[in-house]
């Protein structure tokens, strides 16, 4: 669940681009003309999956006892007793996402649909890219008849965003540098496509980003009630089923604005929506 755009070394990485451009108009103007000579370029472009590169795993012994007789438990099908154990376990050992998506297993086996979905949407928040957890989600929600469900996070996953901008970032440079060596009109459309590439990724990557700060959450009530206005005096208007998927948009008093995948718009008492 690293977000590693959010690691103030990593942007390092788009330097070398611009360092290898500014280094051969350097070269290009101290040098001779009519010498002959070659630049050799070599961009190390790393990319790095910072789960297993960079690993903040913050786990002890006591975590991974936890989760080995967790799983023990669940593969005798004590779903109980896997749960408590799981539960027990400090979600900053770095392996959050397994962990969630344990616990919602549980949660399933113990027929408890609301929370098993709570943790799945807490996986795919963490990492958008896990297919296995969104495909389990949707058969979820299928099987229970919730539909047209706000999603937690959006695909593709801003990390791996992230990481093709920095690459096509250093590749136009390179490009650049070719088209000051040979001046060919195609480098000059493959400029200007990797220009647009980069634009387009950019504006997924802030697309995808700002999607994952919303307030997302579940109802975690039967039926919970939903009115025009904040009031305890307010009728409600409609009730919404458990597990609908929201968006909260605002909080006022004891109540929160949400906003279903529906489009509807309404006041739900605080204790009623369980968050991502």
């Amino acid at each position: 669940g690293v977000k590693i755009y959010k690691i103030p070394w990593v942007y390092l990485l788009f330097l070398p681009g611009p360092i290898l451009l500014l280094f051969f108009i350097i070269i290009r103007r101290i040098t001779n003309r009519k010498t002959r000579w070659k630049i050799s370029f070599i961009l190390v472009l790393s990319v790095l999956f910072f789960n297993g590169a960079i690993n903040k795993n913050g786990s002890t012994e006591a975590d991974n006892g936890r989760i080995r007789r967790g799983i023990n438990f669940y593969n005798n099908s004590d779903y109980t007793e896997a749960l408590d154990e799981l539960l027990l376990v400090n979600p900053e050992t770095g392996r959050s996402t397994a962990l969630f998506f344990d616990i919602a297993a549980c949660y399933n086996q113990l027929n408890d649909y609301v929370k098993a979905i709570h943790y799945l949407r807490k996986v795919l928040k963490l990492n958008p890219s896990d297919y296995t957890a969104l495909k389990y989600l949707k058969g979820l929600e299928l099987k229970n008849a919730l539909d047209t469900q706000i999603m937690p996070s959006v695909f593709p996953d801003p990390n791996y965003l992230f990481i093709l901008i920095i690459v096509i970032f250093n590749v136009l440079f390179l490009f650049l540098i070719v088209y000051l060596r040979k001046k060919d009109i195609r480098i000059v459309l493959l400029l200007i496509m990797l220009s647009v590439f980069l634009f387009v990724c950019a504006g997924l990557f802030v697309y995808s980003v700002h999607y994952l700060h919303k307030k997302t959450g579940i109802i975690a009530v039967e039926k919970s009630e939903l009115k025009k206005i904040p009031e305890n005096i307010a009728r409600p208007w409609i009730h919404l089923k458990r597990g609908t998927a929201v968006e909260v948009l605002e909080t006022a008093g004891g109540y929160r604005l949400i906003r279903t995948g529906d489009g509807i718009l309404g006041w739900v008492v605080s204790g009623t929506v369980l968050f991502d």
